[in-house]
């Protein structure tokens, strides 16, 4: 499973073309070989740079973003929202709505060009496709800083999906290559790409919190992306014909339909898990914060503890594939969500318990990724399945920070009513697994 689906909505797309590549020659052999290490160096700058972004955004437009201030709200489009913003801002929640309406508003970015990355990865190569995409990334960075960030966010969120595209596309290619399995190029190039976001997170959270000059943070956020093309020219694989734009779209739309149709309670419940860790993040972050008293470097390194407790738990998770354990685990983590505003107090109350968090959310949605996955094999899809349980998991994401950020914005809920209401959301997740088949 890609843990890595949570932090920035990447998704495994395999080539899908129905004619393999010839053998390669002994000189294309050597440029594979020497692809991997720009292949890993890509993935990691691109979910460096993505994670980056989204933590400078929500420092500038949530963190210290004061809408009290003269002229603050002149971009707003409308008085309405300039009053509700202003009474959010007034009793406290504001910056906590604000920073699930970033993750929101990034994900709907890749839920809209969802349909054409998916397809594009078998048009375009994959050093083509990765470089494209931190241009156009870098790019929005800088419009972000000049123009409406909300926009542009869309687009960073339409341009980061493509490079992940990219990425799953380039696993099973380099492993034909060079002779290795497609669980180590997998491996490597998937923990490149944790790697990089937690680094990003941590990157984007200290360059808030000390660069003062927003036009300095943004250049840094385009070097980064600078980085990541100029490693991606490096990338030489030998890929198949390319397949048509539209043919690629039809067995997309057909693969969505009919997976969903099959195994819809295990992409739901592992959605829906992939949904709350995003959630939880975040209002985790601002809680430290906010409550905790944490600058916000610090708060960000907090995410690196519910990492530690994401790797167990996907490593024990094969001990715990029967319905009862799956079960078990999602009903300890609504109650450990439930239980996080009163319990993390401090900084050694808040770590312990987030590791818990990561090793509850990642026990139980490994395993019911993992039977979708051999499911989705089994039905004929083994490279499309991929792509449609990342399509559900970025879908669960907006949806559920949408249900957190709208009650937050309008005052519906106090900020630590965000954890009751994803300790429910884990209880639907239990149903889900409950219904589905594990065996």
């Amino acid at each position: 499973m890609d843990s890595a689906t949570v932090a920035g909505g990447c998704w495994p797309f395999m080539a899908s073309a129905p004619q393999a590549p010839p053998p390669p020659s002994l000189r294309t052999l050597q440029a594979a070989r020497a692809s991997v290490i720009p292949a890993i160096a890509t993935t990691f700058m691109v979910g460096c740079g993505f994670a980056a972004l989204k933590f400078v955004l929500i420092g500038r437009i949530a963190l210290d973003w004061n809408p009290a201030a003269p002229g603050a709200l002149d971009a707003v489009p409308t008085q309405l929202l300039r009053d509700v913003i202003l009474a959010t801002y007034e009793r406290g929640g504001l910056q906590e709505a604000v920073s699930q309406a970033m993750s929101v508003v990034l994900t709907l970015g890749l839920l809209i060009a969802f349909p054409i990355n998916a397809p594009l990865a078998d048009f375009w190569r994959c050093n083509r496709l990765f470089a494209i995409s931190s241009t156009a990334v870098g790019f929005g960075c800088l419009m972000a800083l000049w123009s409406n960030p909300w926009v542009w966010a869309t687009f960073i969120g339409c341009a980061y999906g493509a490079a992940c595209s990219a990425r799953g596309k380039i696993v099973p290619l380099l492993s034909r290559a060079i002779g290795h399995s497609n669980t180590l190029i997998s491996g490597g190039v998937n923990a490149a790409l944790a790697i990089g976001l937690l680094a990003g997170t941590l990157a984007g959270s200290y360059i808030s919190q000390l660069v003062h000059s927003d036009l300095h943070k943004h250049l840094i956020l385009v070097g980064l992306s600078a980085i990541a093309v100029t490693s991606a020219l490096f990338i030489r694989v030998p890929e198949p014909p390319p397949v048509p734009f539209l043919t690629g779209l039809r067995a997309f739309v057909s693969a969505t339909a009919t997976l969903f149709r099959r195994h819809w309670a295990l992409l739901a419940g592992g959605g829906l898990a992939w949904g709350i860790t995003a959630g939880a993040s975040l209002a985790m972050f601002v809680h430290a914060v906010d409550v905790l008293g944490m600058k916000r470097g610090p708060a960000a390194s907090l995410a690196g503890f519910g990492a530690v407790g994401a790797i167990l738990g996907n490593l024990v998770s094969h001990y715990g594939v029967r319905r009862r354990w799956v079960v078990l685990e999602f009903i300890l983590l609504a109650a450990s969500l439930a239980a996080y505003p009163f319990l993390a107090t401090s900084l050694w109350t808040a770590a312990p318990l987030i590791m818990i968090i990561g090793f509850l959310f990642a026990a139980p949605a490994n395993v019911l990724d993992a039977r979708f996955l051999a499911n989705a094999h089994e039905d004929g899809y083994a490279g499309l399945g991929g792509t449609v349980m990342s399509f559900v998991h970025s879908l669960a994401i907006l949806v559920i920070g949408l249900a957190l950020a709208i009650p937050l914005l309008f005052g519906l809920m106090d900020p630590h009513d965000q954890f009751w209401v994803l300790a429910g959301i884990a209880l639907a997740s239990c149903a889900a697994a409950a219904y589905a088949k594990l065996r």
